[in-house]
């Protein structure tokens, strides 16, 4: 199992995690396989936004 961290610089913030991901992932060495991102913790999310625009301003903050 390989694992890395993300040190936000905001109380709310969206970070692409995409090329610390590839780069997990690489280090693995398998053709393919299962990739899991997991986020321990109550206040935290991961989500899935293919091809999104992450300067824009996080929409969420009032929920």
């Amino acid at each position: 199992m390989r694992e890395f961290f993300v040190k936000m610089t905001q109380q709310s913030q969206v970070i692409d995690i995409t090329p610390r991901v590839q780069e997990t992932v690489a280090q693995g060495g398998s053709d393919e396989g299962l990739c899991c991102v997991f986020v321990p913790h109550a206040t935290a999310a991961v989500t899935i936004n293919e091809n999104a625009d992450v300067s824009m301003p996080f929409k969420y903050r009032t929920l």
